[in-house]
């Protein structure tokens, strides 16, 4: 069997056992496939994946950066390796990839709710918002998405915008934690403590 068709078999088999929630073993086929072909753009991206969630960070950055080298600007990949690279604490290095994938694909909801992790990460409160407003109008019905923009908007000092918009989050999803504390917030600034 060629390192080809063996990398072939073991991604595979990474796939399934990832599909099935093997992590472990998933793992285990990436390295197996690398092995095989060190320039396996799936192996790279899933075991990038793996690491990210279950693993090591660092590692999962770096698997990504390999991945991006060998096919670049693939938006998906890009907003991983922007993800990896904020929980390595390099906001600003997300910032980029996130650039990038928004380019070629801008309606990419998930991207715009890294971009404003990321930007609310490095203190732009501005950008955040601007990157959250993005996602509630791509994505309207997303509660998470409405409760994260009330959150900048009350660290902007915004409150009746705040209020606004953890409203709308809790009429989405009445038990969402991050609206309540927010709004929790908002009652402790006008002296409501209670």
């Amino acid at each position: 069997m060629s390192s080809s068709e063996t990398a072939s078999a073991a991604m595979i088999r990474a796939a399934s056992q990832f599909r099935s929630g093997n992590i472990k073993a998933a793992a285990t086929a990436c390295r197996e496939a690398l092995s095989a072909d060190p320039e396996s753009l799936n192996a790279l991206e899933l075991l990038g994946l793996i690491e990210g969630m279950h693993g090591d960070i660092q590692l999962a950055r770096e698997l990504l950066e390999r991945a991006n080298t060998l096919r670049p600007g693939r938006p998906e990949l890009l907003n991983n390796l922007a993800i990896a690279c904020r929980r390595c604490g390099d906001p600003a290095a997300a910032v980029r990839y996130l650039r990038g994938a928004l380019k070629r694909q801008p309606m990419f909801v998930a991207a715009w709710q890294t971009m404003a992790a990321s930007l609310e990460q490095l203190g732009d409160y501005p950008g955040a918002l601007e990157s959250q407003e993005r996602v509630t109008s791509l994505e309207p019905g997303n509660a998470a998405a409405w409760a994260e923009l009330a959150q900048i908007r009350e660290a902007l000092n915004q409150p009746v915008a705040a209020a606004e918009a953890a409203t709308r989050a809790l009429e989405l999803d009445p038990e969402n934690a991050l609206a309540i504390i927010v709004l929790a917030k908002l009652e402790i600034r006008r002296g409501d403590a209670e």
